[in-house]
């Protein structure tokens, strides 16, 4: 596992785009809890220093996608059910 701060720093202006990665945000939060330090023996930044709202909205965000996606996967096998069987 690399550092958010280390992948963010190379990803440079499009770092937002490493939160499209629903796991990011999981790690990260997993990350937090467990070193709970936000910078290195050096002073560099490890994890995003946002404070508890980041992670809050960021596994909100999560949740509502793949809540979404789960009702739009719902709604795409009760269409194609009736043939299902006849497709396998």
């Amino acid at each position: 596992m690399y550092p958010y701060r280390q992948v963010a720093g190379r990803l440079g202006s499009w770092a937002a785009l490493l939160l499209l990665n629903p796991m990011v945000t999981v790690v990260v939060t997993f990350q937090r809890a467990i070193y709970n330090h936000l910078t290195t023996e050096n002073g560099t930044p490890l994890l995003p220093r946002d404070g508890l709202t980041w992670y809050l909205r960021n596994i909100g965000l999560t949740f509502a996608g793949a809540t979404a996606l789960l009702f739009v996967a719902l709604w795409i096998f009760g269409r194609l059910e009736d043939n299902f069987a006849e497709e396998i």
